[in-house]
């Protein structure tokens, strides 16, 4: 997974949203001028799956914390997920793909189309006559 300061960000908001003022207050803030200031989470943080974040962050809004949780708590928290576990929340955190990413999908569809001819949508395909 490609890590970048603008998801760490989204991350570190949306766990400000979830703990308000002393979120920052125990864990200062996350990124600033564009630059990951909390080395210690992000290096933590990326070493998990979207999946996971998504888990830890849906559990930390259920659990009626009485302050923000530590580091230790939220990675427990992303690797108890199980496989069957819904994941309703945090829809901001999705990962998009990179322009690269995007690029060499739409070569590899477009080498698969053509080496074993696959046609096109069904708006391109002609009718019965």
């Amino acid at each position: 997974m490609a890590w970048t300061t603008n998801y760490f960000g989204k991350i570190w908001a949306t766990m400000a949203e979830i703990y308000g003022e002393p979120w920052f207050r125990h864990h200062g803030i996350g990124v600033e001028d564009g630059e990951i200031v909390n080395q210690v989470w992000f290096a933590a943080l990326s070493r998990l799956t979207q999946r996971q974040i998504k888990f830890a962050i849906n559990t930390c809004m259920k659990a009626g914390d009485k302050g923000p949780c530590n580091l230790s708590v939220f990675m427990a928290r992303a690797r108890s997920i199980s496989r069957e576990d819904p994941l309703r929340y945090a829809p901001a955190l999705e990962l998009k793909k990179s322009r690269d990413e995007v690029r060499h999908e739409n070569i590899a569809l477009m080498r698969n189309a053509l080496l074993h001819g696959e046609k096109g949508t069904d708006d391109e395909q002609d009718e019965p006559a």
